[in-house]
This record gives structure tokens, sequence and C-alpha cells, in this order.
């Protein structure tokens, strides 16, 4: 697999930001410059076509050519789901994990309708799935404000195979019963209105992780982290701080 392409800022602890499915490490760029203030921040494009745990091995690669230190993972959807594996499979390299807006398996009933996400787009092209990935995703404002088309045109761009492998992918997860094997400390996190991942399925991978926090956001949605990201900024920087011993900023007071 070739080396994934990411964009490296600040310096620091290493802080890295794994996106949802059919996004990219650019919608992250409000909070990488956020947190690059104190953090070397590394935003990942992840992997097309492969599993959840390989996706993790190659986020591992990337993390080795920049850092020899473990990492606060952040991770959101589908992104969270891969750091999980990266915590699993790759745990010297993790210090902390941010899972938002994410799971650690799902129904066995739920798995088909996932996998049918994917297959959708296969046999109707992407124009049909983007209404109700939005929908699912964003508040009924946001779908028709300059973040929802900005989603859209991203969408419709995608290839139809890397979507329906990447639901592929995401139907196979199942993290959950293997999480209390994990020491790190976790934060997760999503909103109060998220359908797609709700608050109970967030509750239930916190209470699998020995050592998590859970957070609720009031009025958020799914990618609410990208439409309101302040309070989530606000959250991750208050996990984050509680967890590294100095921050740039501390150390030049």
């Amino acid at each position: 697999m070739s080396t994934l392409a990411h964009e490296v800022t600040g310096s620091g602890q290493p802080v890295v930001l794994l996106h949802p499915v059919g996004l990219d490490h650019t919608w992250f760029a409000p909070h990488a410059a956020a947190l690059a203030e104190n953090y070397q921040v590394i935003s990942v494009d992840l992997p097309n076509r492969v599993a959840l745990d390989r996706a993790a091995d190659a986020v591992a690669a990337v993390l080795s050519q920049h850092t020899d230190q473990p990492a606060h993972v952040i991770g959101v959807s589908m992104g969270g789901m891969v750091a999980q594996y990266l915590a699993l499979c790759h745990g010297h390299r993790v210090a902390s994990l941010i899972l938002c807006a994410t799971a650690g398996g799902f129904d066995p009933q739920a798995r088909p309708m996932l996998r049918e996400r994917g297959r959708s787009a296969l046999r109707e092209g992407m124009a049909s799935v983007v209404e109700p990935t939005l929908t699912r995703w964003f508040s009924s404002a946001a779908k028709d404000s300059p973040l929802g088309r900005r989603c859209s045109e991203r969408l419709l761009a995608t290839d139809p195979a890397d979507w329906a492998a990447a639901w592929e992918a995401i139907s196979r997860l199942d993290t959950v019963r293997h999480l209390h094997t994990l020491a790190v400390p976790a934060l997760v996190i999503t909103g109060s209105l998220d359908t797609a991942t709700p608050p109970a399925a967030a509750a239930e991978l916190a209470r699998a992780l020995p050592s998590a926090l859970l957070e609720i956001v009031p009025g958020a949605h799914h990618l609410g982290v990208f439409e309101e990201p302040r309070p989530f900024l606000d959250a991750f920087a208050r996990f984050l701080r509680a967890r590294t011993p100095t921050s740039r900023k501390d150390s030049d007071t």
C-alpha cells in the first residue's frame, strides 16, 4: 500500500485526525489550525477499498514517518472505527483516543443495511445516495448551507466503488468485544441528535473502554463536529490538556 496523503502542521505531541467515509483530511482544516497551536497535527486521507484494520496499518505507517511518540488519535465516524483498530493493532502508537460519532459494532440486522448504502451507489450512481447521506449527517439547515453543498459536491465526486468498499468495511466493524484490552484514556463524544451513531451507541462504546469519558453535545447531529465545531473543539481541548504533560504554549510562558 502506498503512503497515504496527509498534512502535518504545528509541533509538539502528535495528534492524528481521521475523517468520515466519503470525505478527506481537508474537512479538518479549522480543527487542525486550532490544535496546531499546541500540537503536531497529522491529518490523514484514509485509504480506499481496504478493511478497517488495514486502514489502521496504513495510518500507523504515516505516524512512523513523523514521530516516535504515541499520538492522540481523533477519529470521526468511520475515522473513529479506524482509530479503534489503530489502538488495538498498534497500541504503542496511541496515547489516547477521541472517538467522535462512531461505534464499536452493529447489530446483525443492521449490517446488510450498511452494505446496501454502498451497493446502491454501484447500481444507481452517487447521486442516489447524496440526499439520504446528508439527512443522516446534518441538520436540515446545514443541508442547504455552503457546508451541505460542499459535502454534496464531495460525495458526487466519489468513485461508487470506493464508497461501496467503505460501507462493506464499516458493515464488518467488530471491535467492541476487544476494547476491554485497551488501557489508553478515551473520550467518546457525539451529538444528542445523532441518528447514525446515537447517544445510546456512544454510551455502549464508552462502557466497553476501561478508561473512557462520555460527552453528549446538546443539539448536535452526526457530523456536528463540522457543522458546529466549537463545542467539539472545546471538548477535545479539555481532554487533551488533561493528558498532555506540557503544551507548547505552556512551555513558552
